[in-house]
């Protein structure tokens, strides 16, 4: 089962430009540096909403806590 989305409290709006399609975010620092790993870093997913928010927001944001699985090294040779 997946874990559910944490969301994180942004606004995210497209924007058509002549240089095409920008995205702005206004996030609060107080709120990421709740979410930043050991090494500060943070990974955050930026989806499209189905319909914009009352305040214009034509996106959401989410924290990205996928972590792929390590594969196990195997030692034995493959037999042909």
């Amino acid at each position: 089962m997946a874990n559910e989305k944490q969301y994180v409290r942004a606004g995210a709006r497209a924007v058509a430009t002549q240089y095409g399609q920008l995205l702005n975010l206004n996030l609060n620092i107080e709120d990421l540096k709740e979410i930043a790993n050991d090494d500060g870093w943070i990974k955050l997913t930026v989806g499209e909403r189905r319909e914009p928010s009352e305040k214009g927001n034509t996106h959401s944001v989410w924290v990205n806590d996928y972590e792929p699985q390590k594969k196990e090294e195997s030692n034995d040779e493959m037999d042909i």
